[in-house]
C-alpha cells in the first residue's frame, strides 16, 4: 500500500511502491487522505466548505489518474482509495482492514535530532501492525 499526496517525496514513494509491487507480483493499493481532522484534535472532524471539498475531490481524481497510469505502465495491478479524516489514522485503519503487508509513506520533514520524521509517517511507523517503509 502506498499513501500519496502532491509532494515531491510522494512521487518517489510511488516509484518505490510500484517497483516493490512489480518485483513481488502484488496488487498495489494507492490511497490518498483528505484531512478532515486538524492536528491535535481528539475525535472531532472539521467541516469542509462544499466547494473546497469538490476541489479536493477533483485534485484527488487527478492524482489517482497519474498514479494509476504509472502503475499500469509498469504492468502493476492497482486499486485506488480516497479516504477522509486524520491521514495517519486512516492509513493505519485501511491497512488493517485490507490485510496490507507493507505501508509505504514519505517523510517531508528534514532530518533533525528533534523530529526525524514527519507527523504522519512517524505515527504510521509507530502504530501500524504491519511493516512500514519510509521514503525520503
Amino acid at each position: 500500500m502506498v499513501a500519496v499526496d502532491y509532494s515531491y517525496v510522494s512521487a518517489k514513494v510511488l516509484e518505490r511502491a510500484i517497483l516493490l509491487s512489480k518485483v513481488n507480483c502484488a496488487r498495489l493499493h494507492i490511497v490518498h487522505v483528505i484531512r478532515t481532522k486538524l492536528p491535535l484534535q481528539s475525535r472531532q472532524t472539521t467541516a469542509i466548505d462544499p466547494s473546497y471539498r469538490d476541489a479536493l475531490l477533483k485534485d484527488a481524481a487527478s492524482l489517482f489518474e497519474v498514479a494509476g497510469k504509472k502503475a499500469a505502465e509498469a504492468g502493476v495491478e492497482y486499486t485506488t482509495m480516497l479516504l477522509e479524516g486524520d491521514p495517519a489514522e486512516e492509513i493505519i485503519k485501511y491497512a488493517s482492514d485490507n490485510g496490507i503487508e507493507i505501508i509505504i509513506v514519505g517523510s517531508k520533514e528534514r532530518p533533525s535530532t528533534y523530529a526525524p520524521l514527519g507527523s504522519v509517517s512517524s505515527k504510521v511507523a509507530t502504530e501500524a501492525r504491519c511493516s512500514v517503509l519510509i521514503e525520503r
